[in-house]
């Protein structure tokens, strides 16, 4: 999924980095996760929610029977690291109870992006290696080192109607918008006016 034209990209190698990329689709109405891990309760409702979508899945499963449902937990700042949890987890009529998929398959990217549209940023997870802004091996490289779960698109398989609780870190926004955007995984349409949390409660 491409991201709002002519905003800074923000979030490399431990700071922030500049680039541009391009948008589209409409932020859902809204305003996530932990570990990486497989809950077979088949909801969410347990624990924090902030907004939810079901979607078609964008590749592969049947057509018209296969989605994906995505939960933002929150978006909380402390420090200068902002961490985004959120859950998801896919659905298809008829298939074996024994299904999994990994994101290649579903047709979706492990990157999770925070738009803060009021000042023109996007900011991205924290790596290790490479960097967001850099050239395509540089952006693979920070893509498999990410501080985030889960980070790769073919590994591990997801399986059917299980919850995977998901997490990234990535900068914090220093000019503290109050709401934001965001993609959990490129492939998903954004949660809009998502409300930021921040721990110091200073503002």
């Amino acid at each position: 999924m491409a991201l709002a034209v002519g905003l800074a990209l923000a979030g490399c190698t431990g700071g922030a980095g500049q680039g541009e990329s391009s948008a589209s689709g409409e932020p859902t109405s809204a305003a996530g996760q932990t570990e990486s891990g497989a809950e077979n309760d088949g909801a969410v409702g347990k624990k924090a929610v902030l907004a939810e979508q079901t979607l078609a899945m964008p590749k592969g499963g049947v057509e018209g029977q296969a989605t994906i449902t995505v939960t933002l937990r929150s978006v909380e700042v402390a420090g200068d690291t902002m961490e985004v949890l959120w859950a998801f987890r896919w659905d298809e009529d008829g298939a074996p109870p024994t299904s999994k998929l990994t994101f290649y398959d579903m047709g979706l990217s492990a990157v999770t992006s925070v738009i803060d549209g009021e000042n023109l940023k996007v900011y991205r997870p924290f790596c290790t290696k490479g960097g967001w802004d850099a050239r395509p091996f540089d952006q693979a490289m920070c893509s498999n080192s990410q501080i985030a779960a889960p980070r790769s698109n073919t590994d591990p398989e997801f399986p059917i109607h299980g919850v995977i609780e998901a997490w990234a870190l990535l900068p914090a926004p220093p000019e503290r918008p109050e709401t934001v955007d965001v993609v959990p995984a490129e492939g998903i349409p954004p949660f809009g006016g998502v409300e930021v949390t921040y721990r110091d409660a200073a503002k």
